[in-house]
């Protein structure tokens, strides 16, 4: 039996939001402790996977940079992957945790989004992201997101939809 997923979640978002006519953004809180352990993200590019946790072991695997895991161990800055929310998954090894995000937020682009170096619109964007990117979010800021870009970070400014939605709550 499969637990969440991260993929159906934004699946609904996505369908949720289309049926409204116009696109909003979405911010998405961390989820927790799912069934099988706790979703993840990788943020360097070839991540290796080790055999053991411990950085001399033989290489399983190398993840991309993007990659969507579950953690279900921790020790000392060492997590245990299992690449599927399948409670019968097994897992493929062990990655260091200085590159990963464990339990992230995320923020599902509502229209074409730029990406600032600093919080300040006036800033120059560095990169515009589409509508339907999923973002995840290292750092909620007030007005303000800090964003995971394929290992970079940058900073997104949240709509009037999503101050209002915060608001509500």
């Amino acid at each position: 039996m499969k637990k969440y997923s991260i993929l159906a979640l934004v699946a609904v978002l996505v369908l949720a939001l289309g049926c409204l006519g116009t696109a909003q953004a979405l911010v998405i809180p961390p989820q927790g402790m799912g069934q099988i352990g706790i979703s993840s993200i990788v943020i360097r590019d070839g991540l290796p996977v080790y055999e053991k946790p411990d950085g001399t072991s033989k290489v399983t695997a190398n993840l991309s940079s993007g990659t969507h895991f579950i953690v279900t161990d921790r020790t000392e800055g060492w997590a245990e992957v299992v690449l599927s929310d399948d409670v019968d998954a097994a897992p493929i090894g062990w990655v260091e945790t200085l590159f990963v995000l464990v339990d992230i937020g995320w923020y599902l682009t509502g229209e074409d989004t730029p990406v600032y170096p600093w919080p300040d619109t006036f800033a120059p964007a560095f990169q515009v992201i589409e509508e339907g990117y999923l973002l995840p979010v290292l750092k909620d800021e007030g007005e303000w997101l800090v964003v995971s870009l394929n290992g970079a970070s940058g900073w997104v400014h949240k709509t009037e939809a999503d101050l209002a939605a915060e608001a509500a709550e």
